[in-house]
C-alpha cells in the first residue's frame, strides 16, 4: 500500500508531524511510539456502491498502510496530542525531559 505523505519538524522542545490521510477516520488510525520511532498505521476504507451501481473505475481500493518515522529524540508519551482534521493528521510530540541538555554548575575550590 502507498505510504502517507509526511512532514516532520522539531525544535529543542517538541517534534510535530503532519500526515496526509484523505478518507481515513480516527477509528481507522493507530499511532504508537517506541523509543525514537513513531509508527503510523491504518487503512483506507473502500467506498460502498449504491444498490444497482457498477464500479467503472476503482483507483481507491481498501488498503492498509504503515509508516515508521524516526524521531530526533525520545518523546514524553503522556504529553502527545494528536488530531485528525480534513484528512490531515497533526501530532505534537513533546521532548522527554531526560533527553534535554542539562546545564552543569561549576564550583570553585
Amino acid at each position: 500500500a502507498e505510504e502517507p505523505a509526511v512532514n516532520l519538524w522539531a525544535n529543542g522542545e517538541e517534534a510535530v508531524i503532519r500526515a496526509e490521510l484523505p478518507g481515513v477516520s480516527p477509528d481507522q488510525l493507530r499511532l504508537t511510539v517506541e523509543g525514537r520511532v513513531l509508527l503510523l498505521e491504518g487503512e483506507h476504507e473502500q467506498e460502498a456502491l449504491p444498490e444497482g451501481g457498477n464500479a467503472l473505475r476503482e483507483e481507491r481500493p481498501k488498503a492498509a498502510f504503515a509508516r515508521r518515522i524516526r524521531l530526533p529524540y525520545e518523546v514524553d508519551q503522556d504529553g502527545i496530542e494528536a488530531t485528525l482534521r480534513l484528512g490531515v493528521l497533526k501530532a505534537t510530540l513533546p521532548r522527554h525531559a531526560r533527553t534535554k541538555p542539562q546545564s552543569i554548575t561549576i564550583q570553585s575550590d
